[in-house]
């Protein structure tokens, strides 16, 4: 039976402990050892579990799909497959299967087993471009902290506390380093944007604040007719 490498497990531990974090009202429970060499990750609100994420490998011990039991599982597939992204990994295939007509779940097997490579300077300037979104207001940063924990997870960052890592950098380098990031990184960096701006109200401001983002890191964007796309 294989079971996760060393990194891949690391890897599921950074998960388990940025979950701990972002839902500190929940109990949350790590497995190393669950079904078929998995390691597995529970969430639980008053007895009654939420969420179940397996992590499964494949013959070398990389993670090779993930399995989402629980509670709202449509919701699950649908912000996956919109993203093609879970916990930083690129989504090659999704389904909703089941094995026991009582028990179904998400099935998402990864295209890569690599986490989204950005380096800690790039991981620096996007949540520097985070921070000018919202207009470098700390109270407008901690109402979209549901968000930006949940684009951030897995990212391994030295302070729990993302707005303090993007004010000790520079818009302006921020900006430089995201303009040299490849066109796959700029993409997910756009994605990112579009779901803070899409958050929590406000979004034609923030819409047009990522229109000067974008235009100061030189990510592309579509207007037609004076009407943004994303």
């Amino acid at each position: 039976m294989n079971k996760l490498n060393a990194k891949s497990l690391n890897s599921v531990k950074v998960i388990y402990n940025k979950m701990l974090n972002a839902y500190p009202q929940w109990d949350v429970y790590f497995n190393e050892n669950d079904d078929v060499g998995s390691a597995s990750i529970e969430v639980y609100n008053n007895g009654n579990c939420i969420s179940k994420y397996c992590f499964y490998p494949n013959f070398s011990g990389d993670i090779d799909s993930i399995s989402i039991y629980g509670q709202g599982l449509q919701g699950h597939y649908d912000n996956i497959k919109r993203t093609n992204n879970i916990f930083g990994f690129n989504v090659k295939s999704i389904s909703i299967e089941s094995n026991n007509p009582m028990q179904p779940f998400v099935s998402v097997y990864l295209a890569s087993m690599e986490v989204l490579s950005f380096t800690n300077e790039e991981k620096g300037a996007i949540l520097q471009c985070f921070w000018q979104l919202l207009g470098g207001d700390f109270q407008v940063a901690n109402e979209h902290n549901p968000i930006i924990k949940k684009i951030i997870m897995g990212w391994n960052l030295a302070d729990d506390n993302w707005t303090l890592i993007a004010i000790t950098l520079s818009p302006y380098t921020a900006f430089d380093c995201i303009s040299k990031m490849s066109s796959d990184k700029k993409v997910k960096f756009k994605d990112m944007i579009r779901r803070i701006a899409e958050f929590n109200g406000n979004n034609d401001y923030k819409a047009r604040m990522a229109i000067s983002l974008f235009d100061k890191t030189n990510v592309p964007y579509t207007v037609r007719n004076n009407v943004f796309y994303w």
